[in-house]
């Protein structure tokens, strides 16, 4: 199970890295986001899509369709973790709360692009859009490849990368305590 933030559905809309992960661990994964989380994608979307002059209602049509492959976390699941998730964030980023709320509810790591989750408690995923891997001795770039990078983070700093590609773990590292 992973939760998703805001930034990933967008990214899910305008481009085709989410979208392929999602398409493809879809039958292994459980992917959830609150509510909050559709919504916030739903108010930045037509700036960003205007910026890119993409067609707004194609794009708003996928994300409704999201929700067939991301299951949307009503506020009675997760509120009640509320305080604990503020307490964690409020150096951050207030508004993320219902996403650590979630993820705290449902006992999943968090799917993001945005620092403000790391040191809070629980893993965070973010996404790459090339791998490196091994080809007769040679490393090779091959950016056609995607992958997940899970990292585990205690405070702020790094204890462990690992990097997942095709279902495949390509590389991983341990950080010095």
């Amino acid at each position: 199970m992973l939760v998703l933030d805001a930034t990933i559905l967008i990214r899910a809309v305008i481009g085709s890295c989410v979208l392929f992960l999602l398409r493809k661990y879809g039958d292994q994964v459980e992917f959830f986001a609150p509510s909050t989380a559709f919504e916030e994608a739903r108010e930045w979307l037509p700036e960003i899509l205007e910026s890119r002059q993409v067609p707004l209602a194609p794009a708003m049509a996928t994300l409704d369709l999201l929700t067939g492959l991301v299951q949307p976390v009503e506020i009675d699941t997760y509120e009640p973790f509320e305080d604990l998730a503020g307490e964690r964030i409020a150096r951050r980023d207030e508004d993320d709360w219902p996403v650590l709320a979630a993820a705290l509810a449902l006992g999943c790591p968090i799917w993001t692009e945005d620092t403000d989750f790391f040191g809070c408690g629980v893993a965070t995923w973010t996404t790459g859009l090339s791998c490196t891997w091994q080809v007769s001795g040679s490393v090779k770039d091959e950016t056609a490849c995607p992958f997940i990078r899970l990292q585990f983070a205690e405070g702020r700093s790094i204890r462990s990368t690992m990097r997942i590609c095709n279902g495949a773990r390509v590389a991983s590292s341990l950080s010095p305590s």
